[in-house]
């Protein structure tokens, strides 16, 4: 029993998924969509940027979710590296 137990969690990834804008819109909905299902076999994170935030409560109860409101759209060196920082 033990030994089947390792094989299946040898198959769970972990998968980061990032995205900069963490509204409601298309790009942000296939992402969701997307992670839900990878969520079904595998732990996965998904970070996102800048905006109100809706685009979590697509996410599935099991996805870690981390919000990064210095993460921005726009290329902004002093942003991106306050963001590292976070």
């Amino acid at each position: 029993m033990k030994q089947m137990e390792m094989c299946m969690n040898a198959k769970t990834k972990k998968i980061f998924r990032l995205i900069t804008l963490s509204e409601l819109g298309g790009a942000r909905i296939v992402m969701a969509n997307l992670a839900n299902k990878l969520a079904k076999k595998h732990d996965v994170t998904v970070l996102a940027g800048e905006g109100d935030g809706q685009m979590f409560a697509l996410l599935d109860s099991k996805i870690r979710k981390i919000h990064i409101p210095l993460l921005k759209r726009a290329i902004s060196p002093v942003s991106d590296l306050l963001a590292k920082k976070q």
